[in-house]
């Protein structure tokens, strides 16, 4: 050991603006997901849908924590759950004894080609995505989840600021996955190059 590192003592590195994205892998999800698709498919016979930032695809209503069917219900409770590390990582418990959750949550169904543009979702705290189907991928690039680096600035910059500063972080998520990030994280759903549907159920969570 040098000198120089002989005279320096370490006290403390901190992770300062940086975003958390947590997976969680939820038991018995192929029973779970099996209901899901049942009841997902028979909504989706039922209503046209709407556009967000779904291009082509089925996006329904966000009224999924309303619905009454038992896997709806079971998938809602564990989104709720995997909320609760986050937040209590960063507020104090006794904080949370008076606040209540908000909640939203839909499906994307995503045909062949299927795509959600890159977006956000500011009014809310956190966010997350559950997988219910995800199709063999032929590359990492098919139906894949990719968050954008919002503080990103390009440049021609060097291998350490590349690496400390990267533009974006991709998931491949399988089924039964569920990924919590923050709300205001940019994120889109690349392109499903695959012939079978991808779908999944993404919700939206604020403390009021």
């Amino acid at each position: 050991m040098s000198e120089a590192v002989e005279k320096l003592t370490l006290v403390k590195t901190q992770a300062v603006f940086a975003p958390l994205v947590s997976e969680f892998k939820v038991a018995e999800h192929d029973r779970l997901n099996r209901d899901l698709v049942r009841d997902i498919m028979a909504w989706s016979e039922e209503e046209d849908g709407i556009v967000r930032s779904n291009v082509a695809g089925w996006h329904s209503d966000a009224n999924i924590f309303k619905r009454p069917q038992p896997s709806f219900v079971e998938a809602c409770k564990h989104f709720v759950e995997a909320c609760k590390p986050t937040i209590a990582r960063y507020l104090a418990k006794d904080g949370l004894k008076e606040k209540q959750f908000e909640c939203e949550g839909w499906v994307n169904v995503n045909p062949p080609n299927a795509y959600n543009q890159v977006h956000t979702h500011d009014r809310y705290d956190l966010s997350g995505v559950y997988y219910v189907k995800v199709p063999k991928q032929s590359s990492k690039e098919s139906g894949a989840l990719q968050f954008l680096n919002p503080s990103y600035r390009g440049g021609p910059y060097s291998d350490l600021f590349t690496a400390m500063n990267p533009s974006k972080f991709t998931l491949n998520p399988s089924e039964g996955t569920l990924v919590i990030f923050p709300s205001a994280m940019p994120h889109w759903v690349l392109p499903n190059r695959e012939n079978e549907d991808r779908i999944s159920i993404a919700f939206n969570l604020r403390l009021k």
